[in-house]
C-alpha cells in the first residue's frame, strides 16, 4: 500500500493512467459485472430538454483532451485528419 501511494506521487505515466485508475477506483470490476451497458446506454443518445450542459461538455472535451482523438466529435476528426 505505501509503495503504491509512494509511485503514484512520482506520476503515472501517461499510457497507463486510464488502466490505473480504472482499476484503483475498482471500475474495471463495474465494467466487468455489466458488460455491454455502457454500448447501450451509449446508442440511447442525448435526453430531450435543455442541450446546453451537452453543447458545454462536447466544446470542452477535446480541449481538456486534446491528444484523445476518441473523444472528439465527428468535426474535430475530420478537422485533424485534413
Amino acid at each position: 500500500q505505501r509503495q503504491l501511494k509512494e509511485r503514484i506521487r512520482k506520476g503515472i505515466p501517461q499510457s497507463l493512467r486510464g488502466y490505473t485508475w480504472l482499476r484503483l477506483l475498482g471500475a474495471d470490476r463495474k465494467i466487468a459485472s455489466h458488460k455491454g451497458l455502457y454500448s447501450k446506454l451509449s446508442c440511447i443518445g442525448k435526453p430531450e430538454g435543455n442541450p446546453e450542459p451537452f453543447r458545454t461538455i462536447d466544446k470542452d472535451v477535446p480541449r481538456t483532451f486534446p491528444e484523445n482523438h476518441f473523444l472528439h466529435g465527428e468535426k474535430d476528426s475530420k478537422s485533424s485528419a485534413a
